[in-house]
C-alpha cells in the first residue's frame, strides 16, 4: 500500500501517473475530486485547494468527468488507504517517534485502533525498533516452503558447474541441520520441507525458525531465485491484512484524515 497523498505546510501532494489534468486552468482530478495545483514534479501534483464547482464547470475536464465530487468526506473515503499524515523529520513525526520507537504499547496512548494502521498512517512501519505481529507471517513462510521444496528438486536435476554444485551441497547440509534431519537424503529433506508446509510450528518462534532458512550459509543459491516470489507473497498478504484492519478502524482513520486535511486547509489559507 503506497502513500500517494502527503502534506507539507500549505501544500497537499498527490501522486499518480496519467491523472486527468487541465493545465490551462491548473486543475487535476484525484480521488474523483478536482483540485487546483501550482505545478507537478515526477507525477506529484502540488495541491493548494479544491476547485470550485464554477472553476471545474469552466474546465475541459467537466465534459469527460461529469460525476466528480466536491465533498472532502467522500474524497477521504475514496483514498482511505493512501494518506500519510506526518512526514519524516517534521516536529510532529519526531514527537510521535520518540514516544513509540521502543515500545509498541505506547501507541495505545495515541491511538485506539490497531497499531498497524497507526504506523501506516504515519509512515513508521520500518522506522520503529520493533515489529507488530500481523498474524500472516507464518502463512508467508509456509507459502515460501511450498515453492522451496519443488525448486530444490528442480535444481538437483540440473547440470551445475563445480563451484555451484559445491555451494548447493553446502546449502543442503545447512538446511538439514537447521531442520533437525542432519542425516537425511536430499529427497528426505524435500519431504521434510513439504511436511513443514502442511504442519508448520506455531507462534512467532515457528515463524523465526522457518524464516532462518533463507539466511543459512550458502542457501541463497536456492532462496535468492525465489526472493521476488517471496516478496510478492509478503506484499499481497500485507495488503490483505491492512485492508482488513483499515476497514475495522475506518471511522477513527477518517477522523484522523479529516483533522489533517483541516490543518492543511488552514495553513493554505494563511500562506
Amino acid at each position: 500500500m503506497k502513500h500517494n497523498i502527503h502534506f507539507a505546510g500549505r501544500l497537499m501532494g498527490v501522486h499518480g501517473a496519467n491523472l486527468p489534468t487541465d493545465n490551462d486552468n491548473m486543475i487535476v482530478i484525484y480521488g474523483n475530486t478536482p483540485w487546483i495545483h501550482e505545478g507537478a514534479c515526477l507525477c506529484t501534483y502540488h495541491i493548494t485547494r479544491m476547485a470550485t464547482k464554477e472553476e471545474f464547470a469552466a474546465s475541459k475536464l467537466s465534459y469527460a468527468y461529469p460525476n466528480v465530487t466536491f465533498c472532502l468526506k467522500q474524497f477521504a473515503e475514496n483514498c482511505l488507504l493512501e494518506f500519510r499524515l506526518t512526514e519524516m523529520d517534521t516536529e510532529e513525526y519526531n514527537a510521535i517517534y520518540r514516544k513509540i520507537s521502543k515500545n509498541p504499547h505506547q501507541i495505545r496512548d495515541l491511538w485506539p485502533g490497531n497499531p498497524a494502521t497507526f504506523l501506516h498512517l504515519h509512515g513508521m512501519e520500518q522506522g520503529v525498533n520493533y515489529s507488530i505481529e500481523h498474524g500472516y507471517e507464518l502463512d508467508v513462510e509456509v507459502e515460501f516452503l511450498k515453492l522451496l521444496g519443488p525448486f530444490i528438486q528442480e535444481c538437483m536435476s540440473m547440470q551445475l558447474d563445480s563451484a555451484s554444485e559445491n555451494k548447493a551441497r553446502s546449502a543442503l547440509v545447512e538446511m538439514k541441520r537447521h531442520l533437525d534431519v542432519p542425516n537425511a537424503t536430499d529427497e528426505e529433506l524435500i519431504i521434510r520441507i513439504g511436511e513443514l508446509a502442511k504442519a508448520p510450528p506455531a507462534g512467532i518462534e515457528g515463524v523465526m525458525h522457518l524464516r532462518k532458512l533463507r539466511f543459512l550459509k550458502d542457501c541463497n543459491s536456492f532462496t535468492h531465485p525465489l526472493s521476488e516470489s517471496y516478496h510478492n507473497i509478503r506484499r499481497r498478504r500485507n495488503a490483505e491484512y491492512m485492508t482488513t484492519q483499515y476497514a475495522s478502524d475506518k471511522e477513527i482513520i477518517l477522523v484522523a484524515i479529516h483533522t489533517r486535511i483541516e490543518q492543511w486547509r488552514e495553513a493554505s489559507k494563511n500562506a
